[in-house]
């Protein structure tokens, strides 16, 4: 149940455009860790089309979309699943998913789990935990000793 204890205004996803890469990536690691078998990544041009739509349920919307998008194609990468005539997806708000956004964690916590899950999901292969991230080998390395990785 959703109860309205306090309001909290918050800029809406359409205003905040460069979170959207930023989202689309947990969420994608995310569906990574569920369906270890599949190492899916998604590419500059698939994050361009997330910008482009106004995202008027926000968070859940684009999550619901990356999902739908991220079980319906069939190869490692990640294609728009939609027209641009189409709506995008209709909002569901009532998804027990939803709760993990409720948490607000460091980023530094966030990116050195998702750095742990990305090479976990890519069987210790750096490069590819670096692709699937989005960053470079350099950049991986560089955060792997930042964060003391051990085991890899």
């Amino acid at each position: 149940y959703r109860l309205n204890v306090m309001n909290i205004k918050t800029i809406p996803l359409k205003d905040r455009k460069e979170d959207i890469e930023i989202l689309a990536k947990y969420f994608v690691n995310n569906l990574n860790i569920k369906n270890m078998d599949k190492c899916k990544l998604i590419k500059k041009d698939y994050i361009n089309q997330l910008k482009k739509h106004d995202w008027p349920g926000n968070i859940r919307e684009l999550r619901n979309v990356i999902e739908r998008d991220y079980y319906s194609s069939e190869n490692d990468m990640i294609y728009m699943q939609y027209s641009e005539n189409d709506s995008i997806i209709e909002s569901s708000f009532n998804n027990e998913e939803s709760k993990d956004l409720d948490k607000i964690l460091p980023i530094d916590v966030l990116e050195k789990e998702s750095i742990i899950k990305a090479i976990n999901l890519c069987e210790g292969n750096i490069v590819k935990s670096a692709e699937m991230l989005g960053i470079s080998r350099a950049t991986i390395y560089r955060k792997i000793k930042k964060y003391n990785i051990k085991n890899v």
